[in-house]
């Protein structure tokens, strides 16, 4: 019985598929393919390139060309400063590599953001009612005016004094204080009275204020320490090859060590 070559499983075969480009984007595959410096065809480029992006999904792959897009333009705005108008390549120069680092840390990605703060609806309702309760507030610092009582829209006012042993010291002023013993002294039993009771509301919606900042902050850390965790997650990974590299280099360099001795 005569033995036939086994069929190749049909999914290993390489196939050619049929791409076309215009001539500036072939002009520009034949200069990478140049720069490669290994041989490398166009053809062989392009399957390099298309393979290192199949794992990118759609989102990924429009981050992708944007960051492309804005190492572009960092580049040319570290160009701008070149005296000797060379472009200020990313791998070349230092200063184009900040422009890019730059780009890389606000740019595209913080376009591409999941979630924001800003757009959660706790910390939208929280803003909102501040920005209520300070337009209230001011209507009220209005009616006081008339009582000739200048309040403030801040219940507490913080400054930086100097002196002490460490320096730099906080204070904080209560700024309510001073409004009530102004209002202690109207003489006019009503006008006092009413200036009191002005106050009192005053006082209740900086409780009120209060609240909602606290409400504010509360669901804004959230969001920080999300985005802090995944920072640490990544860090400690990154921690963890560089320890694993650098063990591979020692051993290394152990082995060789060993070989130079003399017999």
């Amino acid at each position: 019985m005569v033995m036939g070559r086994p069929t190749r499983d049909p999914e290993g075969k390489r196939k050619q598929v049929a791409v076309r480009f215009g001539p500036k984007e072939l002009a520009r595959l034949e200069e990478l393919a140049a720069e490669a410096g290994d041989g490398t065809s166009v053809g062989r480029l392009i399957e390099t390139r298309i393979a290192s992006m199949l794992s990118a999904d759609a989102k990924t792959f429009e981050l992708l060309a944007a960051l492309c897009a804005g190492i572009a333009e960092a580049e040319d705005v570290a160009s701008s400063q070149q005296s000797d108008h060379t472009r200020a390549v990313w791998h070349e120069n230092l200063m184009g590599w900040a422009a890019v680092a730059e780009m890389l840390a606000r740019g595209p990605i913080e376009d591409a953001r999941p979630e924001s703060v800003v757009n959660d609806p706790e910390y939208r309702d929280a803003q909102r009612e501040k920005a209520e309760i300070v337009w209230k507030k001011r209507q009220i610092i209005k009616g006081l005016s008339t009582y000739g009582i200048s309040a403030a829209i801040e219940p507490t006012l913080d400054r930086k004094g100097r002196g002490g042993l460490f320096g730099a010291t906080l204070r904080y002023i209560d700024l309510r204080g001073p409004e009530r013993a102004m209002i202690e002294a109207i003489p006019d039993d009503a006008r006092r009275s009413a200036a009191a009771e002005l106050h009192n509301e005053l006082v209740a919606l900086d409780e009120a204020e209060a609240r909602e900042t606290s409400a504010a902050g509360d669901t804004a850390q959230i969001f920080r320490d999300v985005e802090e965790m995944g920072r640490s997650l990544y860090r400690a990974h990154n921690t963890e090859k560089r320890i694993a590299y650098i063990k591979e280099l020692a051993a290394g360099a152990s082995r060789l060590a060993a070989l130079a001795k003399p017999v």
